[in-house]
């Protein structure tokens, strides 16, 4: 079973940035984007903002799937000790 520990350091090694660090990056991108990034550059932030979004719906999915089992098993358990 996965600890909340477990899970921050997860985070941390998946590149999870607080909102105060994403909207400094952000705010590169824009500079970028003003200096003639154009369509190409808001087409590849599109881009990477659906790989992203889809990429944290794989590791819900897996997350998910982990927790039903999980769930399964406390449910045997309690079955079992209920019998007994």
């Amino acid at each position: 079973m996965e600890t909340s520990s477990e899970s921050d350091s997860y985070e941390r090694t998946r590149g999870h940035r607080p909102r105060g660090q994403e909207s400094h990056r952000r705010s590169g991108r824009d500079k970028g984007r003003a200096a003639g990034g154009g369509e190409q550059g808001r087409a590849a932030d599109i881009s990477n903002k659906i790989s992203t979004l889809a990429n944290t719906l794989q590791d819900t999915s897996r997350n998910l799937t982990k927790v039903d089992r999980m769930l399964g098993q406390y449910r045997e358990h309690a079955d079992d000790q209920a019998d007994a």
